[in-house]
C-alpha cells in the first residue's frame, strides 16, 4: 500500500516515524519541526488513518509490509525508526526483520507484548454518532462525553474529524480498527526467537497505563541493547504531553548514531 507522508528538514541522519492509533502525521508536526534541524524526517499516515488509504486489513504485519514498501520507495539504505504505541509494535516488527537497515530505534509506551486496551470503547463511542445530526466539531466533542470521559483523549479523538464540504466524517476506517483492537492488539507477541541487537530507547510515560518500566525482562529478551527513560509527568502520549523532554531524549539518544 502507498502511505501518504511528509518530509521534514534535511539533516544528515533519516527518521522515520510511525504514530500510534487514531493518530496521524499531523499529530507529529511539532516533533518533527524540533527534530528537523538535526534530522530529515519521514512521518507517514498508516494504514487506515489519516489520509493514506484504507483496506479492511489492518495488522501489524500489514502495517509492516507497508512501512517496507515505503522505504523501498524512497531508496533509504539505513535510517533511525521511532514508533508510538501501535506503531511501535510496527517498528519493533520491522527491526527484528530487517536488523541492519535500522541505525537505531525508538519506542514510545509500549512493550513487546499484548494489552488490554479501553481502544474498542472509543472507537464504539465514534461509531455511535450520527455525524449527519452535528453542524460543528465542538458539538461532535460534547457528544462524545457519554462515552469518552477523558477530555485529554476527546481532543485526541477529534483530530480524526474532517469535513467534507458541508458535513463532517471520521476520516479513518472505524471498523478495520474496531477489529484490530479488539483482536491483535489483546493477542499480540513477539516471537521469543525475534531480536534487535541494535542501540534501542524505550521512552515511557510514567502515569501511562501501560507501565513500559514494569516490562525491563521482557525487553531486554528481545532488544539486549535497550535504555529505558521514564517521563515523570507524562502518560501515554509522551511526545504531546511532554515535547521538550521527549525532544531532548529522542535528539540525545539519536545524534551519535
Amino acid at each position: 500500500m502507498k502511505l501518504h507522508y511528509v518530509i521534514y528538514g534535511e539533516g544528515p541522519r533519516q527518521l522515520v516515524i510511525l504514530h500510534g492509533m487514531l493518530g496521524s502525521e499531523r499529530n507529529w508536526h511539532t516533533v518533527a519541526r524540533r527534530l528537523s534541524n538535526k534530522f530529515r524526517l519521514i512521518v507517514p499516515d498508516q494504514r487506515n488513518h489519516g489520509v493514506s488509504p484504507h483496506h479492511p486489513e489492518h495488522s501489524i504485519e500489514a502495517m509492516r509490509q507497508d512501512l517496507e514498501e515505503l522505504i523501498e520507495s524512497l531508496q533509504l539504505e539505513s535510517f533511525c525508526l521511532l514508533g508510538h504505541s501501535m506503531g511501535g509494535h510496527v517498528a519493533m516488527n520491522y527491526a527484528f526483520l530487517h536488523p541492519k537497515r535500522v541505525r537505531a530505534l525508538v519506542i514510545e509506551d509500549i512493550a513487546p507484548r499484548s494489552y488490554d486496551t479501553s481502544l474498542v470503547g472509543i472507537i464504539d463511542a465514534m461509531s455511535a454518532l450520527d455525524l449527519s445530526q452535528f453542524k460543528a466539531k465542538k458539538e461532535v466533542e460534547k457528544a462524545l462525553e457519554a462515552g469518552i470521559e477523558n477530555p485529554d483523549v476527546r481532543n485526541f479523538v477529534i483530530t480524526n474529524l474532517v469535513r467534507d464540504h458541508d458535513h463532517l466524517r471520521w476520516r479513518i476506517n472505524l471498523d478495520a480498527l474496531r477489529q484490530f483492537a479488539a483482536q491483535e492488539v489483546v493477542r499480540f507477541k513477539a516471537d521469543p526467537a525475534w531480536k534487535y541487537d541494535g542501540p534501542t530507547l524505550f521512552i515511557g510515560g510514567a502515569k501511562s497505563a501501560y507501565k513500559v518500566s514494569d516490562e525491563r525482562n521482557l525487553i531486554l529478551e528481545h532488544f539486549p541493547k535497550a535504555q529505558i527513560a521514564m517521563v515523570k509527568n507524562a502518560g501515554h502520549w509522551v511526545h504531546h504531553e511532554a515535547t521538550d523532554s521527549f525532544c531532548r531524549l529522542v535528539s540525545g539518544f539519536l545524534e551519535t548514531r
